[in-house]
């Protein structure tokens, strides 16, 4: 996951270098909740250490992200996100007690964007690939599964000053879910809400958006 995020800055950063006096770098960071819509088909065989179902894997997420905007409303975005969730434990037969297992959501993604201005709110919407990684303890074990799929954004932000913004999102993600040993699989719909800001290191010129 480290290295895909990587080689996503280092494919936008050059982008920010060629023609910095036609754009603008900005810096996010946010919060928020990671909620999956759909759920897992399960096969014969099940394992106490991963959630049975989709929606146990919810929970506080936190993500950054890097854009560059250009003059004419468009722009390119890397995005980061990450959520945590616990699988309980349980009383296995015999008597033995089986620990909780820390479970984690990853999401890498780069998207192209779109804003539109109005006042002192903007709207953005965004569409690009994503990665998907399911991991920490409990997926951990098993190969920390990844995915390929789609994301989508809208996002409204509140510009404070000319570099600082406050921004309420919602990020959509779909992609195809598939571990093979103990088996799960399935079409997945996630969604991350979250609240953030936003500090901009190069201001456009407003006659520029």
């Amino acid at each position: 996951m480290q290295k895909v995020l990587c080689v996503i800055l280092l494919a936008v950063l050059p982008t920010v270098h060629a023609s910095a006096k036609a754009q603008t770098l900005e810096l996010g960071a946010s919060v928020g909740w990671y909620q999956p819509l759909s759920d897992f088909r399960l096969g014969g065989i099940a394992s106490t250490d991963l959630p049975q179902h989709a929606s146990e894997l919810h929970g506080v997420e936190w993500g950054g992200e890097a854009r560059v905007r250009f003059r004419n409303r468009t722009g390119v975005g890397a995005v980061f996100a990450t959520a945590t969730s616990t699988v309980p434990g349980c009383t296995c037969p015999g008597g033995s007690r089986l620990s909780p297992t820390g479970e984690r959501v990853s999401v890498v993604a780069l998207e192209g964007l779109y804003t539109i201005p109005a006042s002192s709110y903007e709207l953005s919407l965004g569409l690009g690939p994503a990665l998907i990684r399911h991991g920490g303890e409990g997926y951990g074990r098993y190969g920390s599964p990844r995915s390929w799929g789609g994301l989508g954004a809208i996002e409204i932000a509140r510009n404070v000053t000319s570099h600082v913004a406050l921004t309420a999102r919602v990020l959509a993600t779909t992609y195809s879910f598939s571990l093979d040993f103990p088996p799960q699989s399935g079409r997945q719909f996630d969604l991350l809400m979250s609240l953030g800001g936003r500090w901009r290191l190069h201001s456009a010129s407003p006659s520029g958006r």
